[in-house]
């Protein structure tokens, strides 16, 4: 009797969270940090001005490309009160403060944070769960089993930016000696071999020339990318691709200038643009779905045809033609394949139907070109907003000169050819030609000498 009640209550207690859950109120006891209770209503949560403050320097802070590890310390260098001694600083009794270190922000913490789905308004229910009433020990669940109700309490943080510090995190960047990471790590590749560039920062071994900044630009000179296939496998035998080295400079000279060619479009004439992008998307996902359309059907040929072939080695092994082993490792080659060829139908026609869903990707990039309407210096946050992709071919020096193709691929939109009147023609910019006479006139009155300098002391040494 007493087994059965413990066990009654437990179910009474699962109904009725699970009621509470489906109203859209919150299960948790513990306001997320940046939020109070709301006097009126306890389940109502409303924004905390003072902590919502450093909830949103924390993600402009991840969408800079600093890492949680370096957030952690900017916030404990600035005597910023972690949440558990802020609460306690508010009245709210927390059993995990330590009053010792106030100001001890974790890496754990701030990656908490910026994962919280509570800071775009939502409530989130259902995180943890118990196997049974005789369990005390809570287990995480699967994201996908979570509750999540929507535009339940006012948002800290919009869904562009929590997107975008998403796709951050996803790369890892490291900081280089110099105290900073590149923001354009994870979004270039390779056009050949499809894999990552990395990103090299070397110089000379003085530090006084590696540390010094190029005087146009205020980058580096040797900051560069180059193919991660080539970087590793370039003194191998089998060498699996070739050099395309890209400085970083020119791409974010490039990504600048297409940045603010579309933006200029979009904002001059946005119904010209509107049309000319929806052509432009339309005409491809008809020729990609026409592709993923036959491909599909020879898939599903392949799966009859291999259903067919099981029957018929299973009936050539019930009539003792062929032996028990022969049938079975048979059948085994045939599963996998349809298994394979089912999973590759599954992908392709989630693709077909993403290809005719309805989207409203065109009115999330006019929101954003809007924000960008008037700037001359491309920042980190632009990068991480407006670009989706960089791809980069191998250098062509059919003409005499090294010519590269990069294919920049906006967000929401993807790559899109704009028209004559907007297209940016003249690759030389009053820049570019300061940058090329500035090396010129070092690599004759410095480099040059040197190298000669060092050939004839070489010579002599070995006279």
């Amino acid at each position: 009797m007493n087994e059965w009640y413990v066990r009654d209550t437990s179910r009474k207690i699962r109904q009725s969270l699970q009621i509470k859950a489906n109203a859209g109120l919150p299960l948790t006891t513990i306001v997320p940090y940046g939020y109070t209770r709301s006097p009126e209503n306890t389940h109502q949560w409303i924004i905390d001005e003072e902590a919502a403050a450093v909830v949103r320097r924390i993600f402009s802070m991840a969408l800079q490309g600093k890492g949680v590890c370096e957030i952690a310390r900017i916030l404990q260098k600035d005597k910023i009160a972690r949440p558990s001694n802020y609460m306690l600083s508010k009245g709210i009794n927390r059993i995990a403060c330590d009053p010792e270190h106030p100001y001890s922000w974790t890496d754990k913490m701030v990656g908490t944070i910026l994962s919280r789905q509570e800071y775009l308004g939502h409530t989130v229910n259902r995180k943890t769960y118990t196997d049974s009433y005789k369990d005390k020990h809570s287990k995480w669940n699967d994201p996908a089993n979570w509750q999540i109700i929507r535009n339940t309490h006012e948002a800290i943080i919009d869904q562009e930016t929590f997107n975008a510090v998403q796709r951050v995190r996803t790369v890892k960047r490291r900081t280089d000696t110099l105290g900073k990471a590149n923001p354009l790590t994870g979004l270039v590749f390779c056009a050949d071999c499809g894999k990552r560039m990395y990103n090299h920062r070397c110089g000379s071994k003085n530090k006084k020339h590696q540390q010094t900044p190029d005087p146009i630009t205020g980058l580096f000179a040797q900051d560069f990318y180059d193919c991660s296939s080539y970087a590793i496998t370039r003194y191998w035998e089998d060498r699996r691709c070739v050099s395309h080295a890209i400085r970083t400079r020119v791409l974010r000279t490039l990504i600048l200038d297409a940045i603010r060619t579309v933006v200029k479009f979009a904002m001059t004439d946005p119904e010209a643009f509107l049309r000319h992008v929806r052509e432009q998307s339309e005409l491809k996902q008809q020729e990609e779905a026409k592709t993923v359309r036959r491909r599909i059907g020879k898939s599903k040929k392949r799966i009859d045809d291999l259903e067919r072939l099981l029957l018929r080695c299973y009936e050539d092994y019930a009539l003792d033609r062929i032996p028990l082993e022969r049938y079975q490792a048979m059948a085994a080659a045939y599963e996998a394949e349809q298994k394979e060829l089912k999973e590759s139908v599954a992908k392709d026609q989630a693709a077909l139907d993403a290809y005719t869903a309805d989207s409203d990707n065109l009115q999330h990039f006019m929101a954003l070109a809007k924000k960008y309407t008037d700037f001359t210096a491309l920042t980190d946050k632009m990068i991480l907003e407006f670009i989706e992709k960089i791809t980069v071919s191998a250098p062509d020096r059919c003409s005499g000169e090294r010519v590269q193709n990069v294919e920049i691929r906006f967000r929401y939109i993807g790559k899109i050819d704009l028209p004559e009147e907007y297209r940016n023609d003249e690759p030389e910019t009053e820049a570019i030609r300061k940058r090329r006479a500035y090396y010129r006139t070092y690599y004759h009155t410095k480099l040059k000498p040197k190298k000669a300098a060092q050939k004839a002391q070489t010579g002599k040494a070995a006279v």
